[in-house]
């Protein structure tokens, strides 16, 4: 689908993809720190689609930190494994995935698939970011279970707030929109497989799975930093427990203030290694740390800094 919108008087290019739904929910994630940006891509790819076997990715999210000039070439090594129409993701500070949690040159990666519904658009924010996610909302297709939306793009808090607000001016307040401001050493989205600048992606996901979702703040010092990202991921799990299901996959999206402490402090590996004692060492992990956090807070989803957000869904 394809639409322009007429915004202030500023054209916004909305391109909407949607894919039917198959059976039980998998996924599998990736990492690689090849200074070679096709490299990267590439056997990041190879290691989720390796781990997923014979069950095809419905959605390939990619969360990378190279210069500008490199990222097309992360994107062709990622196409060079998954069909580019169904990758999407942004730049951050770095990735946050079950295999590790680097910063520098590196290539973040979840393939997920099964029983899920997946709609993706995207919309331009240079006349607005509210008026950027109502556009985006807009040009979703209709989904009567959508449970999740995936956020992110060119916006910097406190941009991220009303970017949120303008998704929920059209699909509502109840739906859980989790998410992080692109960041990186250039800003930059991505969309089926293409480098796009100044927009915001959404991914709307549905079917017969259960959400939750918990954000936590936290940042004098290290320590702290951990323990809330932890206090965010244990409420999250403990919430899918009080849905009666089982995660299947987990994001975390951090703001990359938090990340300047973590690698002054050398504890880096220390707060995956927290995370994963929650989550355990074999869930599928993606996320990264950007410049804006969207999640809950008292309720209602919300755009804000200095946060850490975890979601887990599962049956």
């Amino acid at each position: 689908m394809r639409r322009l919108l007429a915004v202030w008087g500023v054209l916004l290019l909305v391109v909407a993809c949607q894919a039917p739904v198959l059976a039980d929910i998998v996924a599998a994630s990736g990492l690689s720190t090849e200074a070679d940006p096709a490299a990267a891509g590439k056997a990041a790819a190879e290691q989720a689609k390796k781990a997923l076997g014979e069950k095809a990715a419905r959605l390939v999210l990619v969360f990378e930190c190279f210069p500008r000039p490199q990222k097309a070439k992360v994107l062709e090594g990622v196409a060079s494994v998954f069909d580019k129409g169904i990758v999407h993701g942004c730049s951050g500070e770095g990735p946050v995935t079950t295999h590790g949690n680097p910063t520098g040159k590196s290539c973040g990666l979840l393939a997920l698939g099964g029983d899920l519904e997946v709609a993706a658009a995207v919309s331009c924010t240079i006349a607005g970011h509210a008026e950027a996610g109502e556009a985006l909302a807009n040009a979703l297709p209709k989904m009567a279970n959508a449970k999740l939306m995936i956020l992110f793009g060119d916006c910097h808090i406190p941009a991220n707030k009303p970017l949120v607000e303008g998704v929920q001016k059209v699909l509502g307040k109840d739906l859980t929109i989790i998410g992080g401001a692109a960041s990186g050493p250039s800003t930059h989205c991505f969309f089926h497989g293409e480098l796009m600048g100044n927009v915001a992606v959404g991914i709307l996901l549905g079917g017969d799975f259960k959400v939750a979702a918990v954000s936590a703040t936290g940042h004098k010092d290290a320590e702290e930093m951990i323990g809330s990202a932890v206090g965010a991921t244990k409420g999250a799990v403990e919430g899918l427990q009080k849905l009666q299901a089982k995660p299947s996959v987990a994001f975390l999206f951090e703001c990359r203030g938090r990340l300047d402490a973590l690698k002054k402090t050398g504890k880096m590996s220390d707060e995956l290694v927290a995370l994963q004692e929650v989550l355990g060492k074999d869930l599928p992990l993606i996320g990264f740390y950007g410049s804006g956090e969207m999640g809950p807070e008292k309720g209602v989803c919300t755009g804000f800094g200095y946060h850490a957000v975890c979601c887990v869904i599962g049956k």
